[in-house]
């Protein structure tokens, strides 16, 4: 019995870590799509409908986007860091809308 015992102790701990890796691993999925929906939400918001050269909108939705989203993952939304890359695609964008 107690043999049973301990062996039940010691898989229940495991069911225990996988369900915490399975949860923090759902968790982590979620924010980088929400952190990518953000990001993409930002570049479309300051593209507008303004017809850009395909150049600057290749850049902005690849590179751009890139650089936005690993910012945010790292240091957050309220980040001056990333608070300046929202001001620099808002002049970017503005720097090619046509007159």
């Amino acid at each position: 019995l107690a043999v049973l015992t301990t062996e039940w102790e010691r898989e229940k701990r495991r069911r225990e870590t996988l369900e915490k890796r399975l949860i923090d691993s759902e968790s982590g999925l979620d924010q980088a799509r929400y952190h990518q929906w953000l990001c993409v939400e930002l570049i479309n918001t300051a593209m507008g409908d303004y017809p850009l050269p395909l150049e600057i909108i290749r850049f902005l939705q690849g590179p751009w986007l890139d650089s936005a989203r690993l910012v945010l993952n790292e240091k957050g939304q309220a980040h001056p860091q990333f608070r300046e890359i929202a001001k620099l695609t808002d002049q970017l964008v503005f720097a090619f809308k046509p007159m």
